[in-house]
């Protein structure tokens, strides 16, 4: 909470405070519902009690007014879009939105608008692209710091051959790709950065039934066991995102392979 508090102060901070009266508008695009960490129904008490706690404060913002307004994004990249255009000519700043797919076109468009884009979201390794998302403040930490930190991890270790197995969606959906394959992404890249080798990698969807767990650790120990061909070392870790239900039934075929 008192996070958002000095986040509002900061935006608050932004105008002029030799004028009397200032109004500083902030449109929330952020979903109403699904299974995200960050819905309306969940984030917007926080955001009202941080605005009514500088509201009753005379020493924080003197002189200004926070106004609020939300939409829905739908976790969507059409929707969420929509209600960020629907908002451009009315707010300061956006929070949000969250999710990957709606924020993309939004922090495109909102350098030629002048409006910031502020997002607990947007941890795809993509958004580091300051050229291309010039106005995105990021306030959590994304995939790419994940993706140093398991390299640093692995050099401590000396492992030195990785092997990546992840949930993502079915191809040809609708849905776009998993936070599971984005937050692998990053391992991947910076992998492949360093050593200019490909880590070895597969997906599968952990929706579907009878998914053949044996055959993708046999596959993995084939590739991902033995000595590196890039650096001389008989070190390997192999790492699994899915449902823990999924990393149980991998347990249980481990011993085999």
């Amino acid at each position: 909470m008192a996070t958002f508090v000095t986040l509002l102060l900061l935006i608050g901070g932004y105008f002029s405070p030799c004028i009397l009266s200032v109004t500083v508008k902030m449109g929330v695009i952020l979903p109403v519902s699904g299974p995200y960490y960050w819905i309306l129904p969940k984030t917007k008490p926080a955001i009202e009690y941080a605005v009514d706690t500088i509201r009753n404060d005379p020493n924080l913002l003197a002189g200004h007014d926070i106004v609020m307004e939300y939409k829905d994004s739908n976790c969507s990249e059409t929707i969420g879009p929509l209600a960020a255009i629907e908002m451009k000519d009315k707010v300061h700043v956006f929070i949000g939105p969250a999710c990957d797919y709606a924020v993309a076109p939004i922090a495109r468009f909102s350098y030629a608008w002048e409006i910031p884009i502020i997002s607990a979201g947007a941890l795809v390794s993509a958004f580091e692209n300051k050229r291309e998302y010039k106005l995105l403040t990021r306030v959590m930490g994304p995939y790419a710091e994940a993706g140093k930190f398991f390299y640093n991890l692995c050099k401590t270790f000396a492992w030195n051959k990785v092997g990546l197995l992840y949930h993502n969606k079915p191809v040809g959906g609708n849905q776009g790709k998993s936070n599971c394959y984005f937050a692998m992404e990053a391992i991947y890249i910076r992998w492949k950065k360093a050593f200019n080798v490909e880590p070895w990698n597969r997906d599968f969807d952990q929706s579907a039934k009878n998914i053949d767990f044996g055959k993708y650790l046999e596959d993995a120990s084939k590739n991902v066991r033995g000595m590196s061909s890039f650096v001389p070392s008989f070190s390997s870790i192999f790492i699994i995102i899915s449902l823990p239900t999924d990393v149980c039934d991998f347990r249980t075929y481990e011993k085999k392979v």
